[in-house]
């Protein structure tokens, strides 16, 4: 019997441990505001499933994201009409692109990984592989 309690008492630990790992690893590690390295004042605020990019202080686009298998999933759901001269204030994808239907709004899946305070967002295109490093703020 006691054999059993420590054998449970393992398994548990170890099941502990992964549940952990992962929830710190997801989006948990996510969490928090990141500057591009190669574009000056561009940050992406990753929000216990909100994701919000802002240029120069201004906002731009917000929406929301899942994580799984180290892949992050971002669906955009407003644009900010600032930027384009338009109403100070968030627009729906739908009303944006009744005026502007140009404006890419695409799902996408990007591998991603964290080491320390760096975060590396890897987008395939038909125009090729982007790699792009954030520093956390």
């Amino acid at each position: 019997m006691k054999n059993n309690r420590i054998v449970y008492g393992g398994l548990f630990a170890i099941l502990l441990i992964f549940i952990i790992s992962v929830i710190g690893c997801t989006a948990g590690g996510l969490n928090g505001t990141w500057e591009y390295d190669d574009e000056d004042g561009v940050e992406i605020t990753f929000d216990n499933r909100n994701v919000e990019i802002s240029i120069d202080d201004m906002p731009f686009r917000r929406g929301t994201y899942t994580t799984r298998n180290k892949e992050i999933t971002i669906t955009w759901t407003h644009q900010h009409g600032g930027i384009f001269g338009m109403e100070d204030k968030w627009y729906t994808v739908e009303e944006f692109l009744s005026v502007f239907q140009f404006v890419d709004f695409t799902t996408s899946q990007s591998p991603f990984s964290i080491s320390g305070n760096k975060l590396t967002l890897t987008t395939v295109t038909q125009g090729g592989t982007y790699v792009d490093t954030l520093t956390r703020k």
